[in-house]
């Protein structure tokens, strides 16, 4: 169970490094109480939780990027983060390949339904 909701967590994140590694302020925009609240606790202590698998999706082409990784780059409102990647989420797309062309110039027409 506890895999499961990590694993839903990761994927709702949309960032590529592990959730359970990395700083609380980097997730605060995942609607999710109790792992924010995990993940604060371990920072909190300085300890990580090293899990045999990590649930991260791999990249589909070279050069692919995770989208929330540059999105939490630019911005830092937290309302603003959880409105994008709520589209993110609608758009059901977690790297730039998803909706981009091969080369990664062009959004697809897909992208925009």
């Amino acid at each position: 169970m506890v895999q499961l909701v990590l694993a839903w967590y990761q994927h709702v994140s949309g960032l590529s490094q592990l959730i359970l590694e990395i700083s609380y302020n980097a997730t605060k925009y995942v609607n999710s109480i109790w792992v924010n609240n995990l993940i604060e606790l371990l920072q909190d202590h300085g300890l990580q939780i090293k899990l045999r698998k990590n649930f991260v999706l791999a990249p589909q082409q070279i050069n692919d990027r995770f989208l929330m990784n540059d999105i939490t780059k630019k911005i830092s409102f937290q309302l603003t983060l959880r409105k994008l990647n709520a589209c993110r989420m609608h758009l059901q797309v977690t790297l730039l390949s998803e909706i981009t062309d091969i080369q990664g110039h062009q959004v697809t027409s897909s992208a925009t339904r």
